[in-house]
Protein backbone atom coordinates (compact mmCIF):
# COMPACT_ATOMS: atom_id res chain seq x y z
CA UNK A 1 0.00 0.00 0.00
CA UNK A 2 1.42 3.47 -0.71
CA UNK A 3 2.42 5.64 2.31
CA UNK A 4 -0.28 7.67 3.62
CA UNK A 5 1.92 10.65 4.00
CA UNK A 6 1.88 11.39 0.01
CA UNK A 7 -2.28 10.73 0.20
CA UNK A 8 -2.32 13.51 3.01
CA UNK A 9 0.35 16.07 0.52
CA UNK A 10 -2.28 15.24 -2.04
CA UNK A 11 -5.05 16.01 -0.13
CA UNK A 12 -3.74 19.51 1.20
CA UNK A 13 -2.58 20.12 -1.91
CA UNK A 14 -5.99 19.53 -3.75
CA UNK A 15 -8.37 21.48 -0.83
CA UNK A 16 -6.15 24.48 -2.42
CA UNK A 17 -6.87 24.00 -6.27
CA UNK A 18 -9.56 26.28 -7.76
CA UNK A 19 -12.22 24.45 -9.73
CA UNK A 20 -14.39 27.33 -10.97
CA UNK A 21 -11.68 28.15 -13.96
CA UNK A 22 -9.78 25.94 -16.19
CA UNK A 23 -6.61 26.19 -18.26
CA UNK A 24 -7.84 25.23 -22.43
CA UNK A 25 -5.36 22.09 -21.77
CA UNK A 26 -7.70 20.85 -19.67
CA UNK A 27 -10.49 18.94 -21.71
CA UNK A 28 -7.69 18.23 -24.12
CA UNK A 29 -5.74 15.85 -22.07
CA UNK A 30 -6.35 12.53 -23.96
CA UNK A 31 -7.28 9.38 -21.95
CA UNK A 32 -3.56 7.49 -22.41
CA UNK A 33 -0.94 5.05 -20.64
CA UNK A 34 1.80 8.11 -19.96
CA UNK A 35 1.16 11.89 -20.78
CA UNK A 36 3.76 14.57 -20.44
CA UNK A 37 2.83 18.12 -19.94
CA UNK A 38 5.16 20.11 -20.35
CA UNK A 39 5.98 24.18 -20.65
CA UNK A 40 7.30 27.32 -18.44
CA UNK A 41 7.50 27.76 -14.47
CA UNK A 42 3.83 29.32 -13.94
CA UNK A 43 1.43 28.48 -16.45
CA UNK A 44 -0.24 26.20 -13.71
CA UNK A 45 0.52 22.79 -14.77
CA UNK A 46 0.29 21.32 -11.61
CA UNK A 47 -2.81 22.95 -11.34
CA UNK A 48 -4.14 21.29 -14.44
CA UNK A 49 -3.47 17.97 -13.04
CA UNK A 50 -4.66 18.28 -9.80
CA UNK A 51 -7.80 19.77 -10.99
CA UNK A 52 -7.93 16.48 -12.95
CA UNK A 53 -7.43 14.47 -9.87
CA UNK A 54 -10.05 16.38 -7.73
CA UNK A 55 -12.72 16.15 -10.51
CA UNK A 56 -12.02 12.65 -11.13
CA UNK A 57 -13.87 9.23 -9.79
CA UNK A 58 -10.51 7.13 -10.50
CA UNK A 59 -8.42 6.76 -7.44
CA UNK A 60 -5.31 8.24 -7.83
CA UNK A 61 -2.41 10.35 -6.19
CA UNK A 62 -0.12 12.99 -7.17
CA UNK A 63 3.70 13.39 -6.16
CA UNK A 64 6.40 15.82 -6.46
CA UNK A 65 9.29 14.27 -7.17
CA UNK A 66 11.76 16.48 -5.10
CA UNK A 67 9.21 15.16 -1.90
CA UNK A 68 11.77 13.69 0.88
CA UNK A 69 9.93 10.33 0.42
CA UNK A 70 11.89 9.84 -2.33
CA UNK A 71 15.28 9.93 -0.94
CA UNK A 72 14.48 6.21 0.59
CA UNK A 73 11.85 5.08 -2.26
CA UNK A 74 12.28 4.79 -5.97
CA UNK A 75 9.45 5.32 -8.61
CA UNK A 76 9.05 2.20 -9.71
CA UNK A 77 8.13 0.42 -6.21
CA UNK A 78 5.88 3.36 -5.45
CA UNK A 79 4.07 3.10 -9.17
CA UNK A 80 3.66 -1.16 -8.43
CA UNK A 81 2.57 -0.27 -4.81
CA UNK A 82 -0.17 2.31 -6.27
CA UNK A 83 -1.21 -0.62 -8.94
CA UNK A 84 -1.31 -3.22 -6.96
CA UNK A 85 -3.67 -1.16 -4.09
CA UNK A 86 -6.39 -0.64 -7.35
CA UNK A 87 -5.30 2.92 -7.95
CA UNK A 88 -5.63 4.28 -11.21
CA UNK A 89 -3.61 7.56 -12.33
CA UNK A 90 -0.28 8.77 -10.77
CA UNK A 91 0.69 12.58 -11.28
CA UNK A 92 4.56 12.79 -10.76
CA UNK A 93 5.27 16.39 -10.27
CA UNK A 94 8.62 18.09 -10.79
CA UNK A 95 10.23 14.94 -12.40
CA UNK A 96 12.96 16.75 -13.58
CA UNK A 97 14.11 16.86 -10.27
CA UNK A 98 14.32 13.07 -9.86
CA UNK A 99 17.73 11.55 -10.55
CA UNK A 100 17.12 8.96 -13.19
CA UNK A 101 13.55 9.98 -14.00
CA UNK A 102 13.73 9.00 -17.53
CA UNK A 103 14.91 5.54 -17.21
CA UNK A 104 12.49 4.72 -14.42
CA UNK A 105 9.13 5.75 -16.47
CA UNK A 106 10.17 3.63 -19.29
CA UNK A 107 10.50 0.73 -16.99
CA UNK A 108 6.94 1.92 -15.84
CA UNK A 109 5.73 2.07 -19.44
Amino acid sequence: MVDNILFAAMQQQLALVPIHFHRYLYHELPDARLIGVIGPRGVDKSTLILQKIKQSSEKSLSVDADNLYFTTHCLVDLANSFVKGGDKVLAIDKIHKYEGWSCELKQLH
